[in-house]
């Protein structure tokens, strides 16, 4: 399945996972975390295809059996917030993808370590968000705080690094 989606045959991929569904279905409970995964898998397709509103669709579902099984702050759980950050932003809906990242800094905040590059990640994105919001303060915050992880693990002459540095250095812009 994973091998046709790197190879962006999606609508096979998409056959492949609704098959294992189907099967899955038969042989677990419907709130069992293998057809959680299952669904954030099929999610992702969509999200490939564009079809966010699918997409959406299944990340929640995903999401509702996670959450069922897990506690709150479990790693598991941020794959789900992080794709539904994702697509509540390629839908306009910025609020809830601030929302959604929020969360998933919180759990990789407490499950990993601080100068972690996922969470330089969501640090950025937050940022991101916060930028595209208009609130430039907030983007220039988080960026900040990415930086320094990028500062501390990578060379200051790092595509990443010199990266993080223009973001801020755009975000100053707007702030005069």
């Amino acid at each position: 399945m994973s091998i046709k989606k790197k190879k962006g045959d999606y609508k096979r991929a998409l056959e492949y996972y609704n098959k294992t569904l189907s099967i899955w279905k038969k042989i677990f409970s419907e709130n069992d975390l293998d057809i959680a995964m299952c669904l954030n898998n099929i999610g992702c397709l969509y999200e490939n295809e564009k079809k966010y509103l699918e997409a959406l669709e299944y990340h929640q579902k995903a999401l509702i059996i996670k959450n069922f099984h897990l506690p709150n702050n479990h790693l598991n759980l941020s794959v789900t917030y992080n794709n539904l950050a994702t697509i509540y932003d390629c839908i306009g809906q910025l609020d809830l993808a601030l929302e959604h990242f929020n969360l998933l800094l919180k759990i990789k905040s407490k499950s990993l370590l601080i100068n972690h590059l996922d969470i330089r990640l969501t640090l950025e994105n937050i940022g991101f968000i916060n930028e595209m919001k208009g609130d430039f303060s907030q983007a220039k915050l988080f960026y900040e705080k990415a930086a320094l992880i990028r500062h501390h693990i990578l060379s200051s002459t790092h595509c990443d690094v010199i990266q993080i540095e223009q973001d801020i250095k755009r975000i100053l812009m707007k702030i005069k």
